[in-house]
């Protein structure tokens, strides 16, 4: 019988054991909440998965169930057997909350300790084998000296797409598009591809039924699938990445450099323009003087984040950190009497995003964590105020938006680095030293 529509497998990785045939992914907020509620019954082989959690209650369900709580690693932490109604258990630590049938996780060996993998339900129901790496696909590919590697991008995100077309030309890939992730199946065939890249940001079982049938179709060809932080990422044989997470032999390419050239030409002139004017007005402020230097720097990161992330939600550490290195290197050494000062600020606004971080994934980045601690070291005990400007004007956009597109709204995401910028600029300016 062929399983729920976006249902995947999960599977002990270490035997290869099969936990759950058809589990579903609840990845929005009402697919949580809604859970196994109204169900009178979960059959042996059916599941849920919960993500990101760590916490459930059975309040108003009819049956027991079993539950299984997975960290970030894919790896069990803990397994509660039949949970009964009413009843809630809570295991930090966890990202994953796995439901089955009460009796499953005892019949199938399921306990603390075990990773698991999960892996796309293949066109005829059954699970998908593991995929060859991409890496070894490449490989291959590049083996025929007569042409280069064909690679198929799959996606409706023009930022992502421009930024990927951009990184793989430039390292002598033959990139080819397409908007409707299901048309990689015929385009595969017809374009002579080598790998495909399919972005599962808008449907993750869209592009699950997509790579199983490029598997099953074309089992020499390499499939990538990736998705944006807040998407469900499970470990199966196909690579799974984030999108704005290039692998590991781009990723050392990409520096800052290459972030502003991807940027459209018109926002370029004005990152450009603005930066300038900015570096310009420090010194206009603050004189020739060491302030007036980290207040430039700053500016211009600032300017050149904001753009990044208004483009494409992203604000590289290959900006940040060094940016980040370069202000506390100079702030000590131009005031080191304030040593201190700027070391706990840059900690205490960094901590100051990071719990929110820790408490709900989803909501904030890394990248802001990393942003305010480089206005902690350049602002000092001021990065307070610039926090706190930051904050009320997010809050002010957030309740227009809301006003304007009414409650549907609350599910859009919203760059927080440009509002990050902003405080700082402002405190920068009127703030003084």
């Amino acid at each position: 019988m062929a399983g729920s529509p976006g249902a995947l497998v999960l599977r002990r990785e270490d035997d290869g054991q099969v936990v759950c045939e058809r589990c579903v992914v609840a990845d929005t907020t009402l697919r949580r909440l809604r859970g196994l509620l109204g169900r009178r019954e979960l059959n042996p082989g059916d599941g849920i998965v919960l993500r990101p959690g760590w916490s459930i209650h059975t309040a108003f369900m009819l049956f027991p169930i079993d539950v299984a709580f997975v960290d970030a690693d894919q790896v069990v932490v803990k397994v509660v057997q039949n949970l009964k109604p009413f009843r809630a258990s809570v295991c930090r630590g966890a990202r994953d909350v796995v439901e089955l049938a009460a009796g499953e996780a005892e019949r199938r060996g399921l306990k603390a300790g075990d990773r698991l993998a999960w892996a796309a339900r293949g066109v005829n129901g059954r699970p998908l084998t593991a995929s060859r790496p991409l890496p070894l696909a490449l490989e291959t590919a590049a083996a025929s000296p007569t042409r280069p590697i064909r690679v198929l991008l799959g996606t409706r995100d023009e930022q992502f797409l421009r930024l990927a077309e951009f990184l793989l030309t430039r390292n002598g890939f033959a990139v080819e598009t397409t908007k409707k992730v299901a048309n990689a199946v015929d385009l595969v065939w017809r374009q002579r591809l080598d790998v495909v890249v399919l972005d599962a940001s808008d449907s993750l079982s869209e592009a699950a039924r997509t790579a199983a049938a490029i598997e099953a179709l074309h089992p020499q060809v390499g499939v990538l699938i990736v998705c944006d932080d807040e998407r469900p990422k499970p470990a199966t044989g196909l690579p799974i990445m984030e999108k704005w997470a290039p692998p590991a032999e781009v990723h050392s390419r990409l520096s800052a450099l290459a972030h502003i050239r991807t940027l459209p030409r018109r926002q370029q002139i004005v990152v450009a323009g603005a930066s300038v004017v900015l570096a310009a007005g420090c010194f206009a402020r603050f004189g020739l003087s060491a302030h007036a230097f980290v207040g430039a720097i700053l500016a211009v990161t600032l300017v050149l984040l904001t753009a990044i992330d208004l483009d494409r939600r992203l604000l590289p550490d290959a900006i940040v950190l060094p940016s980040l290195v370069a202000v506390l290197i100079l702030q000590i050494a131009f005031y080191p009497d304030h040593t201190l000062e700027w070391v706990i600020a840059a900690l205490a606004a960094a901590l100051f995003f990071f719990v929110p971080l820790l408490v709900y994934p989803a909501g904030m980045g890394m990248g802001d964590v990393k942003v305010a601690a480089l206005l902690g070291a350049a602002l000092g005990k001021s990065v307070a105020a610039a926090i706190l400007a930051s904050l009320f004007a997010a809050a002010v956009v957030a309740l227009f938006v809301l006003a304007r597109e009414g409650l549907s709204a609350r599910k859009r995401t919203i760059a927080f680095g440009p509002f990050l910028a902003f405080g700082g600029l402002l405190v920068l300016f009127l703030g003084g030293r």
